[in-house]
């Protein structure tokens, strides 16, 4: 799967994820070759976390990998807009409150 936004840069992704520039590159060929579960596997190993979490909304999923706290700084897979994010969840859906209202 090709995606239409080249996702996050692998200087953003060392600077805000606090992954070497090596993890950051591996990251980033995987999203380049369309491996979104792959990605997201790899970048839970590498930022320690709790697995791999979905946030269902209106406009088509999100996958994050969960860090331990809604603010944490993660990586995240928005399926509505086929893109790679890093962000925090929590500000993702305060940011986005009709698409992710129950």
């Amino acid at each position: 799967m090709r995606f239409r936004n080249p996702g996050p840069s692998v200087a953003r992704m060392t600077k805000v994820l606090g992954i070497t520039k090596e993890q950051a590159q591996v990251l980033k060929n995987l999203m380049n070759a369309g491996f979104v579960t792959r990605t997201l596997a790899r970048a839970d190993e590498m930022l320690n976390g709790y697995g791999r979490e979905e946030l269902p909304s209106s406009g088509g999923r999100v996958i994050y990998v969960n860090r331990g706290d809604t603010y944490e700084v993660t990586l995240m897979f928005d399926w509505a807009k086929s893109r790679f994010i890093v962000g925090s969840w929590g500000d993702l859906v305060e940011s986005q409150p009709r698409r992710f209202a129950n």
